[in-house]
């Protein structure tokens, strides 16, 4: 193998690292908004999942944004109960589409 076609396959595997380490960020996330929703509606692992599946394509967000909002405003400062300190928790407003009449 020449040098050229050693680089290539170099590229070509830190590529494919760099994939993996992202899907494996993106679980962790989506995993964490899971949590927050079954604690916070008392609900299965199933049920979150659905749930942020669902919010995904009405909000035209992916679903790792969807989670990732999630999982960071109930980090927030004040936000200890999910509500960031106003009143609003992100996961059930943002979890459950409200039908238009």
């Amino acid at each position: 193998m020449g040098a050229g076609a050693e680089q290539d396959e170099v590229d070509r595997l830190q590529t494919k690292i760099d994939h993996l380490q992202a899907a494996v960020a993106s679980r962790d996330v989506i995993g964490q908004a899971k949590g927050i929703l079954m604690e916070r509606h008392g609900i299965g692992a199933e049920e979150a999942f659905e749930r942020l599946v669902r919010i995904s394509p009405t909000t035209n967000t992916k679903l790792h944004a969807v989670a990732a909002t999630i999982a960071e405003r109930v980090g927030e400062p004040g936000g200890d109960d999910g509500d960031g300190g106003d009143g609003h928790r992100p996961d059930a407003r943002d979890a459950e589409p409200t039908p238009v009449d």
